[in-house]
């Protein structure tokens, strides 16, 4: 600050802030209160908003709460002025002679800022049309009650009678007055005759044609032109003085001998020439058809489309992306811009508009010149190309435009092609509405369009739309140039961002926008703007959702896939509870041959109801008397939790894989009162994941094998390694992460997880895998002799065995029941223990598993892996092998237990037996509690069946692993069976029901400790499916999981009492020493049992 001084001449000195540029807003009006004038402007934001973009007139509207209000604009100007802030100080003085006194004036000058933009109002305001309707009596009544919808209401408030209210967004384009010269009358010259008026349309008889020198056809014309006007000759005979001309007029030929039949973009996104050139040479080289199936297409000389039926797909196809909450999607959701805005329809600056360049004949021949535009940047090559998708549909990729006319050879995907198509060789006619295809040809095509697009977007789900991105930033920008009229280069538009009825998003952005100071307040605590502004957004959106009564709830709708359309249902969990999207019955593979291969499925037209669980794989029943399931079977289902507010993406996928020893089980599990055991929908919620269950073969079907080439085997295991792969290939689509899958089972299932993270087919495909009950290095998981049982099968059903060749060949054909059937478990009175009677499982066949699995865990190297068992795994074989254990009053004996253990050592011989059972009797006393007995059983059982190989898989995964983490847990919640005696443990597949969530969805069957490891299980399986981490995710987990290392060993007991205490190390380590050393050690002896 500086005071001036000086005398009457002097003048002051300031120093010029070195602050923010100020700038100026000259309201017309008498402004008292700052705040409201603020509000007529859009307030603080608003006003920054149109700061922001230099393109922007800033409005005024006098009723600021009136949605129906037209604003009056004002200019931007670059000012370099300055805000003073002057101070006049005024100090009087006695004078003591005279009496009186006498005023001292002193002025102090303060430069509060620079102004470098002013908003000057010099045009006039729009008219102004109020909501109001002339009642009885000529009364005035307001309709802003009735047609402005503040809170969400009920449909009565859609269906009542109101007079037809629709004014118009503006009513005028300009705000300035301007001069018309108008043309002179020519109806008044010699010779002028009167156009013949038609009935059919008197609009724009007044306005002639521009003389593009073009030929127009109509659809119902005779004949066609076999060469230019000449005008048109000549015309583009001025402008063609250069090689560059010549070599464009060249190029435009060759496109026309290549397809008779171009849109005027398709050939600006193939050639590069200024479109005021173009507008000169296409009438040289075709003509323009006005209506019918080519109408806005450039058509080569002498080539008539209606009567050359493979014309077809040449045709025009006016596609309209279907924006809007009743096709499944709020408009904000929309990516794409609509060409026009009514909404954000802004004025044109008519004060000091720069006036624009007239291009002449001359110029063109010359050459313009570009050298302050842009597009000078780029290469002549390619200076006015567009880009491909102005005229070219591709799968997986959004139009530039709402609305686009595309010709339908340009449709590159099959299933359009396919609809295009489906006449081939039969048409008949060519109509002018149809053209040579079927009817409803382009009904069928527009409908499938708009669903792939639709996914597109759910799959996407982009956040915010409203602003522009930067072609800096290396992403590619939704403006194109416009589309097929001939006419002028479009204006520059600013695309709306809202609801494609527009005056409804003014309405919502006016209640919402008035209700922003209470916002800012909401909930007792204090908002920052943008926090407020996004709950405003969120706002919006829901009321746009709530229009009706009835909540609209979140849903991926209908979903595109590879093999088609499906569509599945959405429900709702809970009074105020999320909803969830399932999909039951999609096909993932084709229906599969026996002993063969499964191959992808062909796909099907229209859209496939997914809605219904489908029939599980052959197999046999619980009797094994009969047969249940079909061939058919290859299957999936999938659920995806969805919330109220947007549809879910890339969510983490978890592929369940079915237990029941390779020979029962279907992707839907067991059912009792429609209450299905592997229902995904308790997982997904709760963990906020996608859960995906599937068939496979089972039984002779899907694991027979020759252990040749006849019949390689693994059927099953290449059918999940197909359910995997479509999941990868297509779960975006339903809002799922590709790059993130987790596959997991239990038993059989737990066997397949971990030899699907060992076959090298699956490299790429998985992230994680969680085995509950069994790995890949199991006894049971690998069929030693395979052809023994083949050839058990071949007899049974009366097929040759002297050869593989003629067994797999007579098997093929051979009814499928019957090869089902030819197997028969047995369930009692076993001379060995049941392990040893599973015959139809996975062989090492030199493809899918390419070496045993041991050798296979480097392929699993980046691939998390959590695996463990129950803490009684084996009581359901040890109750088959000696059924005395669950029967209290029944005592068993040491022989009892000694002749299971030499049954289960078999491959070891009588050696490995006596170790065997003088370790697991090493504390039993001279007289053993018939407990401690028949637990010992069931610990041996378990160790050999499930937690000996469980322990190694781990070490040789944590040994093989790069930066993947290990988990081993034991899960000990004792088994819910009353039968059972009070002393069993976890027994097999106890763990299902928790993992399922079966406590929280049929609760009146469990108590509140069954929830709790529920909710633990669910958390740490989904947290890692989400992670890597079990600890770390979306849900809670009641105590850190501490990753397995060889070296220390760490595991989680799992239980209703999770604690400190439940991390422990060292699960079983003398008797895993024992049998990784000493048993494996001993030499094999030869085994009479397949005898």
């Amino acid at each position: 600050m500086a005071a001036g001084g000086g005398g009457e001449q002097g003048s002051a000195v300031l120093e010029l802030p070195r602050g923010p540029r100020l700038v100026c807003v000259e309201y017309p009006g008498l402004v008292r209160d700052v705040g409201k004038m603020l509000q007529t402007l859009g307030g603080e934001e608003g006003v920054s908003r149109i700061y922001a973009d230099p393109g922007k007139r800033l409005e005024l509207y006098f009723r600021p709460k009136d949605p129906y209000c037209h604003p009056v604009c004002a200019n931007r100007f670059p000012t370099s002025s300055m805000l003073f802030k002057v101070k006049r100080k005024i100090r009087r003085k006695q004078l003591e002679a005279e009496g009186e006194t006498q005023q001292e004036v002193k002025f102090e000058m303060e430069v509060l800022g620079v102004v470098s933009t002013v908003y000057k109002f010099q045009g006039m305001s729009d008219f102004q049309y109020l909501a109001m309707h002339s009642g009885p009596e000529s009364k005035q009544i307001s309709m802003y009650d009735k047609i402005l919808m503040l809170k969400p209401e009920k449909e009565e408030f859609f269906n009542r009678e109101l007079p037809l209210y629709i004014p118009p967004p503006i009513f005028s384009r300009l705000d300035t007055p301007i001069d018309y010269f108008y043309r002179p009358d020519v109806q008044h010259r010699d010779g002028y005759n009167n156009p013949q008026v038609s009935c059919e349309n008197l609009i724009g008889l007044s306005r002639a044609r521009r003389p593009h020198n073009a030929i127009f056809v109509n659809f119902d014309d005779d004949d066609i032109p076999t060469k230019p006007l000449e005008p048109a000759v000549q015309t583009w005979k001025k402008v063609c003085t250069n090689p560059v001309d010549k070599k464009v007029e060249e190029e435009l030929r060759k496109l026309f001998e290549i397809r008779p039949v171009w849109s005027r973009n398709a050939v600006k996104a193939n050639i590069s020439v200024h479109p005021d050139k173009l507008k000169l040479l296409l009438p040289y080289l075709a003509y323009y058809m006005l209506t019918g199936p080519w109408r806005s297409l450039w058509v080569r000389y002498g080539y008539d489309p209606r009567k050359h039926p493979e014309a077809k797909i040449y045709q025009v196809l006016d596609f309209r992306i279907r924006c809007g909450m009743k096709y499944g999607y709020a408009p904000s959701d929309m990516p794409v811009k609509a060409k026009r805005s009514t909404y954000n329809y802004s004025l044109p600056i008519t004060i000091k508009k720069p006036v624009s360049h007239t291009v002449s004949v001359q110029d063109l021949k010359h050459g313009l010149d570009t050298s302050s535009t842009s597009s000078a940047k780029k290469p002549a090559s390619s200076r006015y190309k567009l880009k491909d998708s102005i005229y070219i549909f591709q799968e997986g990729g959004l139009p530039p435009y709402r609305q686009m006319f595309y010709q339908l050879c340009d449709l590159n995907v099959d299933s359009l092609q396919k609809i295009i198509h489906r006449n081939d060789g039969m048409e008949t006619e060519c109509t002018e509405r149809d053209g040579w295809c079927l009817q409803k040809t382009s009904d069928d095509l527009r409908d499938t369009m708009s669903l792939m697009i639709k996914q597109i977007i759910r799959s996407t789900r982009p956040a915010l739309f409203s602003s522009t991105s930067n072609p800096e930033d290396g992403k590619e920008q939704l403006t194109y140039d416009s589309g097929e009229e001939e006419e002028d280069e479009e204006e520059d538009f600013k695309p709306s961002d809202g609801s494609e009825n527009e005056m409804e998003t003014e309405i919502l952005d006016y209640v919402y926008w008035d209700a922003l100071p209470f916002a800012l307040l909401s909930g007792n605590k204090t908002l920052n703007a943008e926090d407020a502004v996004n709950q405003l957004e969120v706002g919006k959106k829901s009321s746009r959702k709530e229009l009706k009564l009835e909540e609209t709830s979140m849903a991926v709708g209908v979903v595109h896939t590879e093999g088609g359309f499906v569509q599945g249902v959405n429900e709702k969990l809970s009074l105020f509870g999320d909803y969830i999207d399932i999909f039951r019955g999609i096909p993932f593979a084709a229906p599969p041959k026996s002993f063969e291969d499964p191959q992808q499925h062909p796909g099907w037209d229209g859209t496939l109801k997914a809605k219904e669980y489908k029939s599980r794989c052959m197999q046999v029943t619980l009797t094994q008397t009969g047969t249940r399931g079909s061939e058919d079977c290859l299957y999936l289902n999938i659920w995806i939790p969805q919330d109220k507010k947007q549809v879910s993406s890339n969510l983490p996928v978890m592929i369940w894989i079915y237990g029941g020893g390779f020979l029962l089980g279907g992707g839907q599990g067991a059912n009792f009162l429609s209450n299905y055991l592997y229902d995904g929908q308790e997982i997904a919620v709760r963990g906020k994941v996608i859960v995906v269950t599937f068939n496979y073969r089972v039984g002779p079907l899907g694991f027979l094998s020759t252990g040749d080439a006849s019949i390689p085997g693994n059927y099953g295991l290449k059918d999940q390694h197909m359910a995997i792969a479509w999941v990868k290939r297509n779960i975006k689509a339903f809002g799922g992460d590709p790059e993130n899958i987790t596959v997991f089972g239990e038993s059989a299932g737990a066997v397949s997880a971990s030899l699907q993270t060992l076959s090298p087919y699956n490299k790429g495909l998985i992230k994680r895998a969680i085995s509950q009950s069994g790995v890949g290095l199991c006894t049971w998981a690998i069929q030693e002799n395979p052809l023994f049982w083949a050839t058990k099968v071949a007899e049974k059903v009366g097929c040759p065995t002297d050869t593989t060749t003629a067994l797999g060949n007579c098997l093929r054909v051979t009814d499928p029941q019957a090869v089902t059937l030819a197997y028969h478990l047995e369930m009692v009175n076993l001379p060995y223990p049941l392990v040893h009677y599973l015959a139809f499982t996975p062989v090492v066949d030199g493809d899918f598993l390419p070496d045993r699995p041991e050798n296979l865990f480097a392929n699993a190297a980046d691939i998390d892996y959590i695996a463990g068992t129950n803490n009684m795994d084996g009581h359901i074989f040890a109750g088959i092998d000696l059924p005395a254990i669950n029967r209290p009053l029944v005592t068993i004996t040491a022989d009892e237990v000694y002749h299971v253990v030499q049954g289960l050592t078999l491959q070891k011989g009588v050696e490995a037996a006596k170790a065997t059972f003088a370790l697991y009797t090493q504390l039993w006393n001279n007289n053993p509690d018939q407990e401690v007995m028949k637990r010992t059983l069931v610990d041996l059982e378990t160790d050999y069946i499930f937690l000996i190989p469980t322990q190694r898989a781990l070490a040789l995964h944590n040994a093989n692993a790069r930066n993947a983490k290990t988990y081993s847990y034991v899960f000990s919640q004792p088994s819910r069976m009353p039968v059972y005696p009070g002393w069993v443990g976890a027994d097999h597949a106890d763990d299902i029901q928790y993992v399922f969530g079966k406590p929280f969805s049929t609760p009146l069957g469990y108590w509140p400790k069954h929830r709790t490891v529920s909710k633990a299980l669910i958390a740490y399986w989904t947290n890692f499916a989400r992670t890597g981490d079990p600890n770390q995710g979306e849900s809670t987990v009641p105590i850190r999981w501490i990753p397995y290392t060889r070296e220390e060993s760490y595991y989680l007991e799992i239980n209703s009492d999770i604690n400190y205490d439940s991390v422990k190390q060292s699960l079983r380590a003398s008797y895993v020493q024992f049998w990784n050393t000493v048993y494996q050690n001993l030499p094999d002896v030869s085994s009479t049992f397949l005898d």
